[in-house]
């Protein structure tokens, strides 16, 4: 990135909390796509593990599938999301019936979903920035 740029901020697309990704990360640009081609990269095994543990209908193992994805959306700046895996994480620890947990896991599978295809983008958008 050039030095004209380099005091520029990086406009951050909506579903990313941009307050905390510019305060965790400053103006380091390089490091944010690096942070966020590292979540991606991780990105599709830990979703498919999630969707294995669901189909399996194996409660403990999914609490510990979303576990292991909360972190890296906090990493990108995805904060609801991540409060999203903490509160599915607590209601698979808490729920007895498998049945108990079905509409919400749809509803964090969407948001997941939603994730790695903005996630995917960010990294497009940021690299064509630091790339000016």
């Amino acid at each position: 990135m050039n030095e004209e740029l380099s005091n520029q901020e990086f406009n951050f697309s909506p579903i990313f909390d941009s307050a905390f990704l510019y305060e965790m990360y400053e103006n380091d640009y390089q490091y944010v796509e690096e942070i966020f081609s590292t979540t991606n990269e991780g990105f599709q095994a830990d979703f498919e593990a999630i969707k294995k543990a669901f189909d399996q209908q194996d409660l403990a193992t999914l609490k510990k599938a979303v576990h292991k994805m909360k972190p890296a959306m906090g990493f990108v700046g995805l904060l609801a999301l991540q409060e999203q895996c903490q509160n599915f994480e607590q209601e698979c620890a808490a729920k007895q019936e498998f049945k108990e947990i079905i509409i919400n896991y749809h509803t964090l599978l969407v948001g997941l979903t939603t994730a790695n295809e903005k996630i995917a983008e960010e990294i497009t958008r940021l690299h064509s920035f630091n790339n000016l």
